[in-house]
């Protein structure tokens, strides 16, 4: 089940679309319209979503009239112009598109990258562990906003991403459903790993943050990930664009490590 998202082309002077400003308001009601029960002999909520156009991604075509029925926490049907159940409650978004909700399947949601890569670095290092996670929760949001109504998490630390996850599942923060991978995986000395420094200016990482040695080390890796709320392993075989000291064209993991 996804959520559907709507695209607009007008936009503010804060780039927040003009038109698409209802449907912002419907993009947070949704997850509790689509996880809410009903009780037990309840009827479930029925809940009709309509809008000038649709595109389901069956085909290439995009429809107009788009209907969107949504029952309890289902997506019962879509399609054009259909009939709306009796006793439904009707969101009507106008000149908007209905899609269903992008996925993207590699994301850092707990950090966020500028056109200063030096000074991002530099700021990462200076914010806490508590401020780290309310930022990520705001990058959420916006990943949400923008259309992605799931993503996977390639790596993060601190167990940020599965934190974060637990919470929108929660319904405490709006945001994309997360497959978290927690720490990703690598070698000593590798893409996932802290180089490019003085020796001793971080301490060594070991299984426990992804970074091992040989086969029954990863194996202990992914062991410790997976205990800890995983979803994916994440593994950096080869040298990364953003590594300070190796070739992202490098292999660095066996295949009996991997």
């Amino acid at each position: 089940m996804g959520l559907l998202c709507g695209t607009i082309r007008d936009r503010s002077p804060g780039g927040v679309p003009m038109r698409i400003r209802p449907f912002l308001v419907l993009l947070y009601l949704l997850p509790s319209v689509l996880t809410a029960q009903p009780a037990p002999g309840d009827e479930p909520d029925v809940v009709v979503l309509k809008a000038a156009r649709l595109f389901d991604g069956r085909g290439d075509a995009v429809v107009r009239n788009g209907v969107v029925i949504v029952e309890g926490g289902t997506i019962r049907a879509v399609g054009e112009g259909l009939a709306v159940p009796a006793g439904a409650r009707v969101i009507d978004l106008g000149d908007a598109t209905l899609l269903p909700g992008l996925i993207d399947a590699h994301t850092h949601v707990s950090g966020e990258s500028g056109d200063n890569w030096l000074q991002d670095a530099m700021n990462n290092m200076r914010r806490t562990v508590p401020e780290v996670a309310i930022r990520a929760t705001e990058h959420a949001r916006r990943t949400l906003m923008a259309g992605f109504t799931t993503i996977r998490d390639a790596g993060s630390g601190e167990a940020i991403d599965v934190g974060l996850r637990n919470a929108i599942r929660d319904g405490i923060v709006p945001g994309p459903r997360i497959l978290a991978a927690n720490h990703a995986l690598g070698a000593r000395g590798g893409h996932c790993d802290e180089s490019g420094f003085p020796y001793k200016l971080f301490p060594e990482l070991g299984p426990e943050e992804g970074i091992a040695s040989g086969a029954d080390q990863f194996r202990d890796a992914v062991r410790f990930q997976v205990k800890y709320g995983a979803d994916v392993i994440k593994i950096c075989a080869t040298g990364g664009v953003l590594s300070l000291a190796d070739e992202v064209d490098t292999p660095q993991l066996t295949q009996e490590e991997m």
